[in-house]
């Protein structure tokens, strides 16, 4: 995608997330958004977020289906506090983790989707406010190639 278009884009989704949260709308509707808009601004295979949802921790998730295709949003049981995921919501910095299978914070249970192998991730922490409400991770760049700290910027824009 031209690198226009993708700003564009990029900011007219920012612009739809300002209006669902004003607006009160579900939660569900306003994930779906950010991770639609996570998937195509920054090619990446898949993307997913972990939010607190009263005494329980949820995991949404889009991917890419054949042929490059947005699939429709899933929803998981987060599978516990430990790995990258607990490291970013622990620290509430972002983080590159080029090679995930030579990252020693990485727990694949936790750190990707199921029927998805991690090659690389970009994880930036969910916050409203100054409180830390989940996280925001992207998986495997598209076309093999790694996240930049420019994606990484655009994951921390998108968390926010």
């Amino acid at each position: 995608m031209p690198s226009l278009v993708c700003e564009e884009r990029f900011l007219d989704t920012l612009v739809q997330i300002s209006s669902l949260i004003t607006a009160g709308e579900e939660r569900g509707k306003t994930f779906s958004t950010v991770l639609s808009c996570g998937l195509e601004v920054l090619d990446a295979e898949a993307v997913f977020l972990i939010a607190f949802e009263g005494g329980t921790i949820a995991r949404y998730a889009k991917r890419r289906q054949e042929g490059n295709a947005e699939g429709p949003m899933e929803k998981y049981e987060h599978a516990g506090d430990r790995g990258i995921v607990r490291w970013v919501i622990m620290e509430g910095r972002p983080v590159i983790i080029p090679k995930m299978s030579e990252e020693p914070r990485f727990e694949e249970e936790v750190d990707t989707l199921p029927g998805l192998t991690g090659r690389g991730c970009i994880c930036a922490p969910l916050r409203a406010r100054e409180a830390v409400l989940g996280v925001l991770i992207a998986v495997n760049k598209l076309g093999g190639g790694s996240f930049t700290e420019a994606d990484l910027s655009v994951l921390s824009v998108l968390a926010n």
